[in-house]
């Protein structure tokens, strides 16, 4: 009986500690899921909102002095619907059609000055004062996204995340002042970070060079996408 007393015993503790593992473990999954949801939500968000996009639509860029078209979702143009998109800020944004980017631009932020250019970034893209502006017949330097590691990924803007996505030929527009800039991607180009030469690029030709962080969340180098003029309306 004490033998049998003892086995008993034994059974239930050995039990019991099964059922304290498997607690302390499913817990530790539980909050390494939530830590990973977290540092993931933006690159996961855009991914798959980029999976749904229309992917060749005619759009429409309409500012205030088109007010009444842009309260329409689409307008009939011909035998063509095209979709309207009101810019986030008619002073000064950018749309990207293809991956779904309408934001506002934060103009002359100084890309030298580390404080200042992470603090505007966490609200929007922003222009390099050491560039032109729409118009000026400079080129004109627009960055975003600028984060050490996937661990603060989550602290900046994910505006820029799918520029990877864009090809040449693909189109995107700059607001300045009411005026509709129209660009076509000419290249995409991946360049080491200490690359800054473009920053202060003299180009007479109204070019337009975005910028983001390559690979997406991490600061090991920069993809850049040039544009050039097509079009202003």
């Amino acid at each position: 009986m004490i033998i049998i007393k003892r086995c008993l015993i034994w059974y239930k503790k050995q039990h019991f500690s099964k059922k304290i593992t498997l607690l302390i473990s499913s817990s530790l999954l539980f909050v390494v899921l939530v830590f990973l949801s977290v540092i993931f939500s933006p690159v996961v968000k855009n991914e798959i909102s980029y999976l749904f996009m229309p992917k060749k639509k005619e759009i429409v860029v309409a500012v205030d002095k088109q007010v009444n078209q842009a309260g329409r979702t689409y307008f009939k143009n011909g035998n063509n619907f095209r979709k309207i998109i009101k810019p986030a800020d008619n002073n000064f944004s950018i749309i990207i059609p293809k991956i779904g980017v309408n934001s506002k631009i934060i103009e002359n932020v100084n890309p030298s000055d580390k404080s200042e250019y992470l603090k505007k970034l966490k609200f929007g893209v922003a222009h390099s004062k050491t560039s032109g502006l729409p118009g000026d017949k400079k080129n004109t330097f627009i960055f975003a996204h600028s984060s050490n590691s996937f661990y603060d990924f989550k602290d900046y803007n994910s505006i820029f995340y799918l520029l990877y996505k864009l090809d040449k030929g693909d189109i995107f527009y700059l607001v300045y002042k009411g005026v509709v800039y129209r660009y076509e991607v000419e290249e995409l180009r991946k360049v080491d970070k200490y690359k800054v030469e473009y920053l202060y690029s003299e180009k007479d030709d109204s070019s337009v060079i975005l910028m983001t962080c390559w690979p997406p969340g991490t600061n090991k180098k920069r993809l850049l996408v040039f544009g050039k003029l097509v079009g202003v309306n």
